[in-house]
């Protein structure tokens, strides 16, 4: 397994267990801690509706791994041709997080993955971990999205799209908040279900896991080599074991 990289503003060193957490695990929402029902997707259509006039150019292309404001960019990019004003972006995004939360109410599909609630009471107990949020979600968004479920409890930092379109720009800042909170190192693992998960924690140098409950089926993960793979988290002693064992443990995807 390739070694993943400490997040530290005094330097390299092993961190003493009572200085504080020293692993932090950051969580993808959409396909890693629930589903939402197709809510997302239908609010970016209904807000296009509403701000634009002409037709989407949305299902030109997959929402998978990519930040809220990419999807916009791109979708305009592919229906105007021609890049979106901040003013655009602004008014469209505006009318979105109005929509969102009513959305995610109403959806019939809607659901917590499995084990995800176990695994994350699990991780927020040990005073030597720190759970957060890593997701292209505007943090509005993200916040909507896991309120039905009850999940924004675990999370009182992260990295999101409002903070940046980049996934690996914002996983750095969710880092940052993280060191920042903790005031030590900390040992960083990123959690999703889409390459673009895994990019993001390759370009910081961070532990990856993929787990094939969003988008990606098991095969298509495995062959990008993730430090650690699941099917699910549906067997939450198992993840745990694997997700807090010894690093040197090889990759491989449960059988």
């Amino acid at each position: 397994m390739r070694p993943f990289s400490q997040v530290s503003p005094h330097g390299t060193g092993d961190p003493s267990p009572g200085d504080g957490p020293s692993r932090v695990f950051l969580f993808d929402v959409d396909g890693t801690l629930i589903r939402a029902g197709g809510a997302g997707r239908d609010a970016f259509l209904r807000t296009w509706e509403r701000v634009f006039e002409v037709p989407h150019a949305f299902d030109r292309f997959s929402f998978a791994g990519c930040t809220d404001g990419a999807i916009l960019a791109r979708g305009f990019r592919e229906a105007m041709g021609r890049d979106i004003t901040p003013g655009e972006r602004d008014r469209f995004f505006q009318v979105y997080l109005d929509l969102l939360p009513g959305l995610v109410a109403e959806a019939t599909h809607y659901r917590v993955l499995p084990g995800i609630r176990e695994v994350l009471e699990a991780l927020s107990e040990r005073p030597d971990c720190q759970v957060g949020l890593c997701t292209g979600n505007l943090e509005r968004g993200a916040r909507a999205k896991l309120a039905r479920g009850d999940l924004n409890r675990f999370f009182r930092f992260g990295g999101f799209g409002s903070d940046s379109d980049d996934r690996g720009v914002l996983t750095a800042i969710a880092a940052r908040r993280a060191r920042e909170i903790a005031g030590r190192d900390v040992e960083v693992t990123v959690i999703g279900d889409s390459p673009r998960d895994l990019e993001a924690a390759r370009a910081n140098g961070f532990r990856s896991v993929l787990v094939a409950t969003g988008f990606h089926d098991l095969k298509t993960l495995a062959a990008l080599a993730p430090d650690l793979l699941f099917p699910s988290f549906a067997d939450v002693p198992e993840v745990l074991s694997r997700l807090l064992g010894p690093r040197t443990a090889p990759t491989e995807a449960p059988t």
